[in-house]
């Protein structure tokens, strides 16, 4: 699963760069390490594997941060012109390879992997689902 949303992320980071700025000299590894989500990754890995755990109210605190991210994503929205946003029929394209393309080939490759034991379905289901959801709400 967190392969899945490494690569997702890296794609969807690199693809949405360049087609904001239609500048590939703003694509580059050391942008893609310097993104939150990319740190936020590490960090999860470093507490898997560390099996870290924190207190309830340490969780809590951070749980308040989700409004915050949809707060400085709605901020950075605004600064986009709806013409801009809209009038771009390659932004049609993306939201259909996103929502749609992409996780139809997703569970098709599933299809042809095996294992029906009931963790392998749960797992399968899990990021067929991640794959079809919009970005803000894997967000």
């Amino acid at each position: 699963m967190l392969a899945f949303f490494s690569l997702q992320v890296i794609s969807v980071w690199t693809l949405g760069i360049f087609m904001l700025t239609r500048d590939r000299s703003m694509i580059s590894l050391k942008q893609l390490l310097q993104t939150p989500t990319i740190w936020a990754i590490f960090v999860g890995l470093f507490v898997y594997f560390t099996q870290l755990t924190f207190p309830t109210s340490i969780i809590s605190i951070i749980a308040t941060y989700s409004p915050l991210a949809m707060f400085v994503v709605g901020t950075l929205l605004a600064e986009i012109r709806l013409r801009d946003m809209f009038g771009d029929h390659e932004v049609y394209i993306m939201i259909a390879l996103r929502l749609i393309i992409i996780p139809l080939v997703t569970a098709l490759v599933f299809v042809f992997i095996p294992g029906a034991s009931e963790l392998h379905i749960l797992t399968k289901t899990a990021i067929v689902i991640v794959s079809s959801a919009p970005a803000g709400a894997n967000t």
